[in-house]
């Protein structure tokens, strides 16, 4: 019944923006932050564009810390902008003085943190983002894709901070990635800054009566998310109990795992048997070990699993 629409509601017949549609309404009712706070896009990925066009005038320079989403450094490539990482630590954690005194340094204008960590799983102490909001001249972009997996966001620091921006998606725990729809929370004054550089009717009528009916009827969604994390706990302890693998923890919905194998030699061998997995060893050294496994049904990680015992002996 979610997808059951009346597209009459929709009129289509009109041009209707954000602004004057239902569902920035129903996204500050889901998020508790207020309307005028929030800008929406054709996608998470089309909005990451738009903050970049938008925080980076000035030095055209951005920091990201790897390993991380690999789309950042697409997106900015294609924007021409420079790009400076500041690796993680061997333990997956921010290094989050180093990363102030590099942005303090220079005239980096925006630092994106994805929180959860993609593709590592990870979730950064809020304590630690906190204290880099707090102590560089910067814009600083918390990307919550995972939020509604992880439970924790940085929402409530929006008033405090005028350099805080967050991205949210509809793609995971809503399980709508075909929408492609995401969002941003950020002060007013930031947001109409990014809105600045959208079209004024960037995200469709259908688009949005179908983001607000998902919104109005999270309930529904709650027994899925919980149900994912539980699949998730029990592909990591199944994968842990084969020899030389590691199945790191994770806040998501997908397992970043170690293991020693010619990581293209088990793509092959998996694709053979219609199974797709997540390569990921070339994206940092700090993963040149491992490989990113999205949580299906109970039945299909198990089949996972035994193919890969398979595979390793």
């Amino acid at each position: 019944d979610l997808y059951n629409l009346d597209f009459s509601k929709a009129k289509l017949n009109y041009y209707i923006s954000q602004e004057e549609g239902e569902l920035l309404k129903a996204l500050a009712s889901y998020t508790g932050v207020n309307k005028d706070m929030i800008v929406a896009a054709n996608g998470g990925d089309t909005l990451l564009g738009d903050i970049f066009n938008a925080l980076t005038r000035k030095s055209g320079k951005i920091l990201i810390s790897t390993p991380t989403f690999f789309l950042y450094q697409t997106i900015a490539k294609r924007l021409r902008l420079e790009i400076i990482d500041v690796p993680l630590q061997a333990d997956f954690s921010l290094p989050v003085d180093k990363i102030i005194e590099e942005i303090n340094k220079s005239d980096i204008e925006l630092i994106v943190i994805c929180r959860p960590n993609n593709p590592v799983g990870n979730m950064f102490p809020k304590e630690d983002v906190v204290k880099i909001v707090k102590n560089v001249n910067a814009y600083v972009l918390v990307d919550e894709a995972y939020f509604e997996f992880a439970e924790d966001t940085l929402a409530n620091y929006l008033d405090k901070y005028d350099n805080l921006v967050i991205l949210r998606t509809f793609s995971k725990a809503f399980a709508a990635a075909g929408l492609r729809l995401g969002y941003a929370l950020a002060n007013k004054e930031l947001r109409d800054k990014i809105r600045d550089f959208q079209t004024r009717y960037n995200v469709s009528n259908v688009t949005q009566l179908l983001g607000t009916r998902l919104l109005n009827s999270f309930r529904f969604f709650l027994p899925y998310i919980a149900e994912v994390k539980k699949l998730r706990d029990d592909f990591r302890a199944e994968l842990n109990k084969l020899e030389e693998v590691y199945a790191y923890p994770s806040e998501t919905n997908f397992l970043l795992v170690k293991m020693d194998v010619d990581f293209e030699d088990l793509e092959n061998y998996m694709q053979k048997r219609n199974i797709l997995i997540r390569t990921v060893h070339t994206l940092s050294p700090l993963i040149a070990d491992t490989v990113r496994l999205s949580v299906s049904t109970a039945e299909e990680n198990s089949e996972f699993v035994e193919v890969l015992r398979q595979y390793l002996t």
